[in-house]
C-alpha cells in the first residue's frame, strides 16, 4: 500500500504493517490509498535510509494502511539485518529500541519544543517524555501554528545522519496529519 507520497518519493507498507519502504522514482502518479508494484534496485541514501531506486512503479488496486502509535523511544527501532561491511540490512537510530519501523505509517503525541527558526520552517520538534525531542519535517504546504502546544502527528518513520549517529525522524504526509490535542 502507499502510505504517503511526496513529489519523487512515495513509501509502500505491507498490509500487515510488518515493513516498509521508500521508494524513488520522480513523477511516481502515485497518491495514499493505492497498492503499487514495484521493479528497482535496493540502496541506503545519504541519511541512512534502504530504498527502492524504481525503474518502473505502477498502480495495482487500493487499500489502506493505518498508523502505529508509539512514543519517541520505539521510533526508528534497533538494527534489522544490519551489516555495516556490507550495508545489508536497515541500520537502527542511536540508542534504537525494539524492531526496526523505518518506513512505517505511524502516529506520536506530544508537546511541541521548537520550531525550526527559518521562514518558513520545515521543521518543528515533539517531545513525548521518553527522551529528546524528534524532529518532524514537513511538506512546503503544511504550516506550523504557533499555538500548538500537545499534539498527535502522523507521518512516516524515517532517519536522518546527524555527524556519524543515526537520528529519529518523522517525516509528516500532510497538513490533516497534525491534529490539537485537548
Amino acid at each position: 500500500m502507499v502510505s504517503a507520497a511526496f513529489p519523487d518519493s512515495f513509501y509502500l507498507e505491507a498490509d500487515d504493517r510488518s515493513s516498509g519502504i521508500r521508494v524513488e522514482r520522480p513523477a511516481h502518479g502515485l497518491s495514499v490509498g493505492m497498492r503499487a508494484e514495484v521493479t528497482g534496485t535496493v540502496k541506503t541514501n545519504a541519511d541512512g535510509e534502504r530504498y527502492v531506486e524504481a525503474l518502473w512503479a505502477t498502480k495495482n488496486g487500493t487499500g489502506w494502511v493505518d498508523p502505529l502509535g508509539m512514543n519517541r523511544k520505539l521510533l526508528g527501532g534497533a538494527d534489522f539485518l544490519f551489516n555495516g561491511s556490507t550495508g545489508a540490512g536497515q541500520q537502527g537510530v542511536l540508542d534504537g529500541f525494539g524492531l526496526n519501523n523505518i518506513g512505517l505509517l505511524v502516529r506520536l503525541w506530544g508537546r511541541v519544543t521548537e520550531v525550526e527558526p527559518a521562514s518558513p520552517p520545515t521543521w518543528f520538534t515533539l517531545d513525548d517524555g521518553t527522551g529528546p525531542g524528534v524532529k518532524c519535517v514537513i511538506p512546503s504546504d503544511v504550516t506550523i501554528s504557533p499555538a500548538w502546544q500537545l499534539i498527535s502527528v502522523t507521518g512516516i518513520s524515517s532517519c536522518e545522519k546527524v555527524a556519524e549517529e543515526l537520528h529519529r525522524l518523522l517525516r509528516v504526509r500532510q497538513q490533516a496529519d497534525i491534529v490539537p490535542v485537548q
